[in-house]
This record gives C-alpha cells, sequence and structure tokens, in this order.
C-alpha cells in the first residue's frame, strides 16, 4: 500500500527461503515473486508503479524438489519455512530496502 501522495515505485523485489539444511535436508527450495497484473516465467522482477493510496499484489511461487525422486516420501516431516521478502522502494525520496517474512507451513 502506497500510503503516500505521490508515485511511488518497487524497483527491486525477491524472496529469500530460510530452510538450512541443518533443519531440513531432503528437498531443494527454489522461490521467486512477480506482480500477478504482469506475469513474468523467467525469474525477473519487473518494476512496479504504485499510484498513491494503492496497492498491488505480488504473488510468491515457492517449488519443492524432492532429493531422493519422491516428493511425497520426501517432504514427510517438513517443518514451517519462514521466507524473508525484500524490497527496494523508490520515491521522491531516496531510496530505501525493507523486509518483510511470510511462513510456509
Amino acid at each position: 500500500m502506497n500510503k503516500g501522495r505521490q508515485l511511488g515505485t518497487i524497483m527491486d523485489l525477491f524472496p529469500r527461503p530460510l530452510l538450512p539444511e541443518e533443519h531440513f535436508d531432503a528437498v531443494k527450495v527454489h522461490a521467486w515473486a512477480m506482480d500477478i497484473n504482469r506475469p513474468r516465467h523467467d525469474g525477473y522482477f519487473e518494476a512496479i508503479i504504485i499510484k498513491p493510496r494503492k496497492g498491488g499484489t505480488i504473488r510468491v511461487f515457492v517449488t519443492l524438489t524432492g532429493k531422493n525422486g519422491n516428493i511425497r516420501e520426501d517432504i514427510k516431516g517438513f517443518p514451517y519455512m519462514d521466507i524473508d521478502i525484500y524490497y527496494q522502494i523508490v520515491g521522491r525520496t531516496d531510496y530505501h530496502i525493507d523486509k518483510q517474512r511470510i511462513r510456509l507451513t
């Protein structure tokens, strides 16, 4: 949500899965994000202009690949996984980088 009175831009955004192998090592994790109004499937995050008092929707995709070839077996015992979402916001003032956390259970 752009709480300001002028246009804002999300210049960069990326998810960082937090699942160390000491915590759970049976799957490989890959994550990416995109604006649902302008889908891309190449892993590139295209900048988004957010109008004042408006927002947008970002979809985060997470792929879990079983290391032993059977995801149904490999996923047994899967704990929760936090994913940090880092994003760079640009407006009329200096840019800043922020982070939010979501949890996959």
